[in-house]
């Protein structure tokens, strides 16, 4: 196991490497350092389908300026060699996945625990050139207010985007976001499904189909009220500071201007429902933009 070893203000800024004969541990501590004597922070371990199996290091470096990817020795101890380094690049978060024989190294930009536009960048070796930046999501939802932590390959057009959600007032509460990763339109996008199922021996994906009801179109109530913006479906959602329990355990956002999907499981009844909106806290509650409801499968 490698990890980011570091002191609490950033400064030891070193990986550290921990052994185990299964997964789940106990694991035996070997050694905390600096890549050939250089910083690493935000990191991430690759395995290449070569026959050896030949692994390597990808980790922010020099104050998170330059990005490098170094080789591992046959134990995967230690680093031997530095292939490749994106100077001035100030990527983090790294995974990479090889495609037809490309390899794409997915990677957030560094601004502490707030989410920012993701990006792809390509070559056909390990040791580059790299390609320039593309975004795996349009940039306006900070990649679905989510942090590239993992990216898993299932087919030749199909991958899984695994994201952090990040909560850093206290961050053990923290969700991860797993997306779709399509290269239907020829680039790597996320498809941003609420609910979605996994194929695995076929490869493929569904997402599920739901009704949608616009929360504008409801009875509002007490401090309800319309709120516009071009971030919202039909560029209008609903507002409501006040009012009964909170039901709905929702992330920190930090901030207007983020539409997030979150997912509750509800038992309704044949026919018609009503479902109530309302808040109890001491700041604003999220703004409802829309209901999406989806068959139970």
């Amino acid at each position: 196991m490698w990890f980011h070893s570091d002191s609490s203000n950033y400064g030891a800024a070193q990986v550290g490497v921990a052994t185990s004969r299964t997964p789940c541990g106990p694991y035996t501590f070997k050694s905390s350092f600096r890549p050939l004597g250089a910083e690493s922070r935000d990191m991430g371990i690759y395995q290449d389908d070569d026959a050896a199996g030949t692994s390597y290091l990808l980790y922010a470096s020099d104050n998170n300026q330059n990005f490098k990817i170094s080789r591992l020795d046959a134990n995967y101890y230690n680093v031997t060699t530095q292939i490749a380094v994106i100077p001035g690049s100030t990527l983090e978060s790294p995974g990479i996945i090889k495609r037809n024989g490309v390899y794409h190294l997915f990677a957030s930009h560094t601004t502490g625990w707030n989410p920012n536009p993701n990006k792809v960048l390509t070559a056909n070796s390990l040791s580059g050139p790299w390609s320039s930046e593309s975004d795996i999501a349009p940039p306006a939802t900070r990649t679905y207010f989510s942090q590239n932590t993992y990216n898993m390959l299932i087919s030749s057009n199909l991958a899984i985007y695994m994201g952090d959600r990040w909560r850093p007032s206290l961050l053990g509460s923290s969700r991860y976001v797993w997306y779709p990763l399509s290269w239907s339109s020829g680039r790597p996008q996320i498809v941003p499904a609420d609910v979605w199922t996994l194929n695995l021996a076929a490869g493929t994906y569904t997402a599920a189909t739901g009704t949608t009801y616009e929360a504008e179109n409801g009875v509002l109530s007490g401090p309800a009220r319309r709120l516009s913006s071009s971030s919202f479906s039909g560029g209008v959602a609903i507002g409501v500071n006040g009012g009964a329990s909170v039901l709905v355990d929702q992330p920190n956002t930090g901030g207007g201007g983020v539409v997030l999907s979150v997912p509750v499981k509800l038992s309704l009844r044949s026919g018609t429902n009503s479902i109530t909106f309302s808040a109890n806290q001491a700041n604003y509650a999220a703004d409802l933009d829309k209901i999406i409801v989806y068959s139970a499968t």
